[in-house]
């Protein structure tokens, strides 16, 4: 199929409106519906787009984002399935909470600085290989990453409000990246599975261990025998990312002693790996 550009038709032949209730918004599924809100849009000449607080612009082999500028009031964006690999476009988009970019051609993520009140970021089904370009999204309650080509976790910790991440069928492999989310304090709920990492026997417990406040993990909640066990094997371990924040980048074969009294630790075999034991 030939691609298409976003024009203000089929930006209004998409559009719903705030001010509609629950019910008006399910009778405009129906043609007759549709067709009617388009002509009350139509109708109120150049303010219509002040209307719009929600846009579906799925499946309309989209390859730019465009012309959204007008759409002040904007608060929801679907753009699933189409043929985009940049996100541009979106500055004007102040209010904007909701964005769908899943199934798209998306290599990195950037182009949200602007969006600041966005709390669901879907970007799943894309070839995103990093995570950096969402931390200025504190407001982010929800990110979904599946099925990308990300390798690393980024440090999160500036987004203080999610609750979910799901990175499903990525190539995460390292169980020290996942520590790194431990300073996501209100995290419930992750989905790692399908990543290299998962295969690690300890994996689960010392996840359960680092994020506190986890649910539900790879779709299977987290039960109070977890937490047990988890707190059993980790509480009082010293672990490599501890040994190699506080080497911070020096040579381990170069350090004459280090201060871990302050850490109540009952096992320091990990410093083994680093020749700090003899």
């Amino acid at each position: 199929a030939s691609s298409s550009i976003i024009t203000a038709e089929l930006i209004m032949s998409c559009a719903s409106a705030s001010a509609r209730s629950g019910a008006e918004r399910r009778r405009t599924r129906s043609v007759s519906a549709r067709e009617k809100f388009v002509e009350e849009l139509a109708n109120k000449g150049a303010h219509w787009w002040s209307e719009v607080d929600s846009l579906d612009l799925s499946h309309q082999h989209l390859r730019r984002i465009q012309n959204l500028e007008k759409l002040a009031n904007l608060k929801r964006l679907v753009l699933y399935d189409n043929e985009i690999t940049v996100i541009d476009g979106l500055a004007e988009l102040k209010l904007l909470e909701e964005l769908v970019l899943e199934e798209n051609q998306i290599t990195s993520i950037h182009g949200l600085e602007s969006c600041v009140r966005l709390q669901k970021l879907e970007l799943g089904f894309n070839h995103i290989t990093a995570m950096d370009g969402i931390l200025t999204l504190t407001n982010l309650t929800m990110l979904s990453l599946e099925d990308n080509r990300i390798e690393h976790l980024l440090d999160l910790s500036p987004l203080e409000n999610l609750l979910e991440l799901y990175m499903a069928n990525n190539r995460v492999q390292s169980a020290k990246e996942v520590g790194t989310l431990k300073a996501n304090k209100k995290l419930i709920i992750l989905d790692l599975s399908g990543n290299p990492v998962v295969e690690d026997p300890d994996y689960r417990l010392y996840t359960v261990y680092n994020i506190q406040k986890l649910k539900v993990l790879d779709g299977k909640g987290v039960d109070s025998s977890e937490i047990s066990k988890a707190k059993e094997m980790y509480t009082g371990r010293l672990l490599a990312e501890q040994v190699e924040q506080i080497l911070r980048g020096r040579d381990a074969n170069r350090v004459e002693g280090l201060d871990l009294s302050a850490l109540k630790l009952r096992d320091v075999g990990v410093l083994e790996t680093f020749s700090l034991l003899g």
